[in-house]
């Protein structure tokens, strides 16, 4: 779900984007019984490190108001499903897609937020800390893997 999907891809048989396009992530990012909180006090929902819904310290808010997805249009595509979020990136910001496939609807996900967050100018409040991003782009560059 986060580096391993590139460090351990040849392992892995790996599918053209299409084939996660009609997945969404609503699941992962609603489920109450497993989340994080990293060091910057971003809550992190499930295991998608780099995905922030917030300031963990507003966890009531966060919980109980809920967020305007308006505010969030990472999150909002990704609730619908990642063809929305492969076509917004693809059409606002010029992604394009990995010759060698994905293992997995996180792999392409992360692959495009690291994208996102790498070669556009827009900063998407959801999308942080941004040090992940240049951590995670760093080391598989060394690796050759990006």
């Amino acid at each position: 779900m986060g580096r391993a999907c590139y460090r351990l891809q040849h392992l892995y048989r790996t599918y053209p984007p299409e084939y996660f396009l009609h997945e969404n992530c609503l699941y992962e990012l609603t489920r109450p019984w497993h989340v994080h909180v990293d060091p910057y006090c971003h809550y992190v929902p499930a295991y998608c490190i780099g995905l922030s819904l917030g300031d963990a310290r507003r966890l009531p808010d966060i919980v109980e108001v809920g967020l305007d997805l308006e505010d969030y249009p990472i999150l909002r595509a990704l609730c619908t499903s990642l063809g929305e979020l492969y076509r917004f990136a693809v059409e606002n910001y010029g992604y394009r897609p990995r010759p060698q496939g994905y293992v997995s609807k996180c792999h392409l996900c992360l692959d495009i937020r690291l994208h996102l967050v790498l070669e556009s100018p827009r900063e998407f409040r959801e999308l942080q800390p941004r040090t992940f991003y240049e951590v995670v782009s760093q080391e598989l560059r060394e690796l050759g893997l990006l």
